[in-house]
């Protein structure tokens, strides 16, 4: 009965299906045709026209689009895929299409609309469009019917999916998707288009297709090339150039895998070098159809920047488009939109290697055979053979050429002057700086409709006489041998640049009453320039002028006015020593280094705006004194003008003010009523001797005197939080200085002759006394609640008192002689460091506050330690040098890291350091008392036992497997055997698992160092000498479990005093070595050059054991993408390690041993090599 049912619901359901009436066919066979058409486009929609596998990379696209779709939203969105040509949007549209039509009750993929539009036009579109849609064989619906009543209610009615493919014109995506409200609730319409622009309006969301990763990459060409997914043995470094050419674009990996298809390698080789000359003419055709939707100047622009421009920095590339004639913002963001350039994180203009092969390859067609007959020229052989053979034509534009990279080159008399339409001539030299360019004979003639000339290193006295720069915008000849540009005047209309930089000969500027635009002049370094032109005065225009270290000039034009004028730089400039050149709009001037001796009080009417003003070590200038208020003025540096003695230049902006090493008597009142200074240097000005009666400075912060005599009174300052007087004569500071409510640091360094201060200000954070003459304390320093750092370095006089401040952190009193009955640290709760001084004189220590965290002892008479020392919990460091009478260490703290013992008579650790589970580091120099280390913790990262020449006795520490450790154990001749034993059979753990913590460390960790002479035997592979080589499988470098290599070295004795320091290089160069491959030579993948540095000076010989990591980041990452050509199992890599020692020598290395280190297991203490010794 339940069948029954099944069967019932089952035909009720079908005939509700809407299917076809057999009567409107004449013949059963149209009714089949029919149905198994309508069966077909179903099944069609439900499953990919490719297989799957074939679609690399397509899922990292699909589920970002899915997300952008929302389809579980009821909403109508349409959404963008863009790219460049070739990157697979069709594609990723296409699996989109085919994965999803089937959730809605209508779809429609419209394949090449660009193309579709121009055959058969918009009305064909629409009309297949609307019949996939609405399911209506034969619409007929015409441009004026597509909005009808009719059609809109139909589309709203239908959850829709549409795919527009290849979408050239926003126009055409408005005309067949009209508004998101003419489709059904939950409609989706997808666009694929290679112009950004064509989905500025009216689309929801876009998404940006890029390159193929790597792995992709040669999985896709593999699967085109060989049918399989990686390459065939022998053809891996040819398939790594293909992958490499095509940089993750799908189109070109397909394209030159089918190309490359059966064929041998020496045909490989043969088409790739060809590619690189003449690209490939499917992929060019689908990448040009972006350029030929450009107009005639985006086309010129667009070839500009992949002959000329292509890694220049956006900005420089817009400035010098401009400078050619283009409209460069609008066409930079047309180029950008087609997907044509890209922009990189620090603003340089990008473009992928096939489209610039693209751009190239349309240049190269304009003529094949004749370099000189093409538009562009960038190709060095090709330029150099252009210039040599004279063979330049009309055509030539533009060319571009290092200088200092082509074979020297004589230019014939009439190189350029067939080359009549050449706007753009950048010759320029690279890092050598060197122009191997020369004119024998000169010039006849440059291109008139130059726009931009760059020539670095011109071999010529001047420019030809015939030029006519009409058309010049920037002229460029840093570094020439120019004497003079050219005689008489130029009409010079665009010119907007002059850069004369380093000209070492020029002695005269032209004539430059007819360059009314220009912008910029930078002649700096030309050390001959004698004289500027009066004619400077008609360039209104000008922005910058930069004349520094012009040696020779001696003055300027007079009284001259230039309007626009806002950065004059006249640094250096030794000879210079008058100056009346004037600008309202001038904010920076820089004379420093001038022999200016005065300024006219016009010259200052005329700077109200000026915000910087230099004038250091201007050794002439006797006083600067104006009456102009200077509203803007926010720097003024006078330093070093060592007979300035009048000073009186106001400005409510000011900063910053410096004088030091003036001659200055006095400060003008309106400094200190100057609300806004912060910064005011007074160091070596020894002749100030006064101030004015209690000024007021609201918001300084810092305030700095030296070497003044008296200083009677300080006014208030209420945010000075700086008051430096180091270095200075002053005797006394003024009670009022504790008034300063903002003062955090107070620096008194080198003041010799100040014994005594008064009451210091509550909010001081930091006092400097060091070398000072101070002989005691303010009792009320103790009140300083803020003080945290106290500075009494190299202090012979000072009686500290009995009470500091609570607050006070780290006092330093290095190589201060200190009382030590007046030392209290008993109510320094908050104190982190113990003073740092020789206790001589102590023989106890007082009571040390509980929140020390650092305690050194130098130079001591102490006996022994307070038992209490283990009660300070906070404590990290103890450090005891030099205390010959310490014999005895008591329990330590618990929680301390870094244990320093040197030149003291201990003779034992105590037995429960192994229990300080935080300690990182023993240090134990020069304790020749020292017998036998105990068990140590198993945290311990570094253990340095150097000199210790009684030393026997070494615990084994084979249980403490840690990260980064380091065992020395140098010139510790008195080892016995067993110890020696210990610390070599704890080595292959210890130097294996230093890695555990960082996969990837700097360089090579040294593990052990002791006395020895022989290389252990688990290192399985050994050398007489200082280099070893080796093979290890490439699959090594990718597994985890494979932790780098076991280093030792046996090094020969040397005198400390021999080297400077003692840095053998360990130099690594990894080379592929591969079964299968033909080549004439194995490739030379890289290599990796650290340093290991070793302790100077031993007695006698050393062995050394380090671990050394996997290589760096960088080189693992290049192993892993060779192991994507490679079968891994196949290929090896031959490592070779050479030692060398301090100025190269190889000597000092006696003995060499590698071993490779792998994890078995899981278990920490299972470490195995699968290698043996050959």
């Amino acid at each position: 009965m339940a069948m029954l049912q099944t069967w019932k619901a089952a035909l009720t359901q079908v005939a509700d299906i809407v299917g076809w009436e057999s009567k409107n066919f004449r013949k059963e066979s149209e009714l089949i045709e029919e149905i198994v058409k309508d069966v077909m486009q179903k099944l069609n929609h439900m499953y990919p026209t490719e297989v799957k596998e074939t679609l690399v990379g397509i899922d990292q696209n699909l589920a970002p689009i899915e997300s952008l779709l929302r389809l579980r939203s009821k909403e109508v969105r349409i959404i963008g895929i863009w790219g460049m040509g070739g990157l697979g949007k069709t594609t990723i549209a296409s699996a989109l299409f085919a994965k999803l039509s089937s959730q809605f009750e209508a779809s429609c993929f419209l394949a090449n609309v660009m193309l579709e539009h121009e055959k058969k036009g918009l009305d064909y579109l629409r009309n297949k469009l609307l019949s996939e849609i609405l399911e209506d064989v034969n619409p007929h619906i015409s441009t004026s019917k597509v909005r009808s009543t009719f059609v809109m209610k139909r589309l709203r009615q239908k959850k829709v999916l549409i795919v527009l493919d290849d979408v050239d014109d926003s126009k055409k995506l408005e005309d067949l998707v009209a508004q998101h409200d003419c489709l059904g609730s939950g409609s989706r319409v997808i666009v694929t288009t290679r112009d950004k622009h064509v989905l500025s309006k009216g689309v929801d969301a876009i998404y940006e297709v890029k390159g193929l990763s790597l792995d992709q990459s040669v999985r896709l060409f593999s699967l085109n090339a060989f049918g399989k997914t990686y390459p065939e043995r022998g053809f891996e470094m040819l398939s790594k150039q293909a992958v490499d050419h095509a940089n993750g674009n799908p189109l070109a990996l397909k394209v030159l895998g089918s190309v490359l298809h059966s064929r041998n390698e020496q045909q490989w080789d043969n088409a790739l070098r060809k590619f690189k000359k003449v690209p490939n003419a499917e992929i060019q055709n689908v990448l040009r159809w972006s350029y030929d939707g450009l107009d005639y100047e985006q086309k010129n622009m667009f070839l500009d920047i992949a002959c000329f421009f292509r890694g220049e920095n956006k900005e420089n590339v817009i400035r010098l488009l401009e400078f050619c004639g283009f409209y460069a913002y609008i066409g930079i963001k047309i180029l950008l939109e087609k997907g044509l350039i890209t922009f990189s994180d620090n603003g340089d203009v990008c473009m992928h290697e096939l489209i610039q092969e693209m751009g190239w390859e349309i240049v190269h067609q304009e003529s094949i055979k004749d370099p000189g007959r093409r538009s562009r020229l960038w190709d060095l052989k090709e330029i150099y053979d252009v210039l040599k053979n004279n063979r330049g034509t009309e055509a030539v534009e533009g060319i571009i050429l290092d200088v200092s990279q082509i074979r020297v080159l004589l230019l014939s008399y009439e190189t350029f002057s067939r080359m009549i339409n050449m706007r753009f001539l950048k010759f320029y030299m690279g890092k050598s700086r060197k122009c191997n360019l020369h004119l024998p004979s000169g010039l006849e003639s440059l291109p008139n409709k130059l726009m931009y000339l760059q020539w670095d290193g011109y071999p010529s006295k001047s420019l030809p006489s015939t030029f006519c720069p009409d058309n010049l915008v920037v002229l460029s000849m840093m570094e020439s041998h120019v004497e003079k540009l050219w005689d008489g005047i130029k009409c010079l209309p665009s010119l907007k640049e002059m850069n004369l930089h380093a000209c070492k000969n020029l002695t005269n500027l032209p004539d430059l009453s007819q360059a009314p635009n220009l912008e910029t002049i930078d002649v700096s370094n030309c050390t001959s320039l004698l004289h500027v032109p009066l004619s400077i005065q008609y360039v209104k225009k000008l922005l910058l002028f930069n004349l520094e270290s012009c040696k020779s000039l001696k003055s300027l034009p007079r009284n001259i006015h230039l309007t626009s004028l806002d950065m004059f730089i006249l640094r250096r400039c030794s000879s210079l020593d008058e100056f009346s050149l004037t600008s309202e709009n001038m904010t920076r001037l820089d004379l420093r280094e001038t022999k200016i001796a005065d300024f006219p009080e016009t010259v200052w009417q005329h700077l109200n705006k000026l915000v910087y003003l230099n004038l250091e070590s201007c050794n002439k200038l006797k006083s600067l004194t104006s009456k102009i208020h200077f509203k803007s003025l926010q720097r003024l540096n006078l330093r070093d003008c060592s007979i300035l003695e009048e000073f009186s230049v106001t400005s409510e902006s000011m900063e910053y003010l410096n004088l030091r090493g003036t001659s200055i008597r006095e400060l003008p009142t309106s400094v200190w009523r100057n609300n806004k200074l912060y910064t005011l240097v007074l160091h070596s000005c020894k002749k100030l001797v006064s101030f004015p009666e209690r000024p007021k400075l609201e918001d300084s912060s810092l305030v700095s005197f030296s070497e003044r005599p008296n200083m009677h009174e300080l006014w208030t300052l209420s945010s000075l939080a700086d008051l430096s007087l180091k270095g200075s004569t002053i005797e006394n500071l003024p009670a009022s200085i504790k008034d300063l409510p903002s003062l955090k640091k107070l620096t008194l360094t080198e003041c010799k002759k100040l014994q005594s201060l008064p009451s210091l200000p509550p909010s001081l954070e930091d006092l400097s006394l060091d070398e000072s003459n101070i002989v005691c304390l303010p009792v009320s320093i103790k009140d300083l609640s803020h003080l945290r750092k106290l500075a009494l370095i190299n202090h012979k006089k000072l009686l500290t008192p009995q009470d500091l401040p609570p607050s006070l952190k780290a006092p330093l009193l290095r190589e201060s002689k200190v009382d030590p009955h007046l030392v209290s640290m008993k109510g320094l709760s908050q104190l982190q460091m113990f003073p740092q001084v020789k206790w001589k004189m102590f023989h106890s220590l007082p009571e040390l506050p509980p929140f020390l965290e650092e305690f050194s002892l130098s130079e001591s008479n102490i006996k022994f330690l307070p038992e209490s020392i283990k009660n300070l919990s906070h404590m990290r460091k103890l450090a005891f040098t030099k205390c010959t009478r310490l014999q005895y260490l008591p329990e330590l703290p618990p929680n301390l890291e870094d244990l320093f013992v040197s030149g003291c008579d201990i003779e034992s650790l105590p037995t429960s350091i192994r229990d300080l589970v935080h300690l990182r580091k023993i240090t134990l120099i020069e304790c020749k008392k020292l017998k036998a280390l105990p068990e140590l913790p198993q945290c311990l990262q570094s253990l340095c036992a150097a000199d210790c020449r009684s030393l026997k006795i070494v615990q084994s520490t084979k249980n403490i497997l840690i990260e980064d450790r380091y065992t020395f154990y140098w010139n510790c001749i008195n080892l016995d055997q067993k110890s020696r034993n210990n610390i070599i059979a704890d080595a292959p753990f210890e130097a294996a698992f230093t890695s555990l913590k960082e996969r990837i460390p700097l360089g090579p960790l040294i593990s052990i160092c002791l006395p020895g002479t022989e290389i252990p035997d688990w290192f399985s592979h050994q050398s007489t000498n200082s280099s070893l080589d080796m093979e290890i499988p490439l699959e090594w470098f990718l597994d985890s479990m494979f932790l780098g290599f076991a280093l030792c070295l046996v090094i020969g004795g040397f005198q400390q005093n021999s080297y400077e320091g003692y840095d053998p290089d360990i130099n690594c160069y990894h080379f592929v070595k591969s079964a299968s491959y033909s080549g004439p030579s194995d490739p030379f993948l890289g290599h990796c050059t650290t340093v290991m540095q070793v302790p100077r000076g031993f007695n006698s010989d050393h062995i050394f054991i380090c671990y050394y990591p996997t290589f760096n980041a960088s080189i693992l990452q290049d192993f892993k993408d060779l192991s994507l050509y490679y079968d891994a199992n196949n290929l090896k890599l031959r490592v070779i390690f050479k030692f060398k020692g301090p100025s190269q020598r190889l000597d000092i290395v006696k003995k060499c041993g590698v071993r490779p280190l792998l994890i078995a297991n899981t278990e920490r203490h299972h470490i195995e090599s699968e290698l043996q010794p050959e």
